[in-house]
């Protein structure tokens, strides 16, 4: 029913103004994430009265959609309404049957109340130890809006020279059914201001050449591998029939656990 009056406000509207327009801007009014479909205010299709067009459901378009639910979706926010018909996000809306109202959303655009990512780019004024570099030809990226108004939004960037960059205005979680492997061909550094755990059913293995640890733990540890287990080695005395327990020297001493 909603359909057919949207094809005859179509057609009234097209015989006003003689215009065969196939593309209509237009901004979300409401957005359904279970069918990724929109309802939109049109602004330039209105009633006798003047009242901008609110569509019937629309398809949503996608950078990629495929079976079994794989695909791309961004969640819309939409706010447009016949009071305010600017708000919410700008679309292109395309007629593909004007005679039954058939019409669906191909693309969105950024525009002056919806800026582009790289307008608001992450800074250490939102809290990051490091702000973004400016954006470059090749660059692309994917950025989340903060919750609140003013505060640090989410950014990945993926850069033409092979980096790719991460700020996460919130706890980053990976879960993972299966293996986790990371195969890294240079260094790895891991800086955190609060604690840091590592916890394991199994065994947690380290290899390594040589392996340095802050001055508490590797002082710590010394103290009690080296200089606690010397004294006591030292101390020990085998029986006559054997002679005295031979001292442990310095040269003892490991170097490859070592505090820095």
């Amino acid at each position: 029913m909603f359909a057919d009056q949207f094809a005859h406000a179509i057609r009234h509207i097209t015989a006003q103004q003689g215009d065969q327009r196939p593309f209509l801007y237009g901004h979300i009014a409401s957005y359904d994430p279970k069918l990724h479909r929109v309802r939109c205010i049109i602004p330039s299709m209105t009633d006798q009265d003047g009242t901008p067009l609110l569509s019937p459901w629309m398809p949503m378009g996608t950078l990629a959609a495929s079976g079994g639910g794989a695909g791309i979706q961004i969640i819309y926010q939409g706010g447009a309404s016949v009071a305010n018909p600017n708000a919410g996000e700008q679309v292109m809306i395309a007629m593909f049957d004007r005679n039954r109202g058939v019409a669906a959303v191909p693309a969105v655009f950024f525009h002056s109340t919806n800026p582009p990512p790289s307008t608001n780019l992450p800074t250490t004024d939102d809290g990051y130890s490091a702000a973004a570099s400016p954006v470059a030809p090749n660059d692309i990226i994917i950025s989340a809006p903060s919750a609140t108004a003013g505060g640090a939004n989410s950014f990945i960037r993926i850069r033409q020279n092979g980096a790719i960059e991460t700020w996460s205005a919130g706890p980053m979680t990976a879960n993972v059914i299966g293996d986790v492997t990371v195969v890294n061909s240079g260094n790895v550094n891991v800086t955190t201001k609060g604690n840091a755990t590592v916890t394991a059913t199994g065994t947690a293995s380290v290899y390594a050449a040589a392996i340095n640890l802050a001055a508490k733990a590797g002082d710590a540890l010394q103290a009690l591998c080296m200089d606690a287990f010397r004294t006591v080695f030292n101390s020990h005395v085998h029986g006559n029939s054997v002679g005295p327990t031979p001292l442990a020297g310095a040269n003892t001493v490991t170097s490859i656990v070592k505090a820095e």
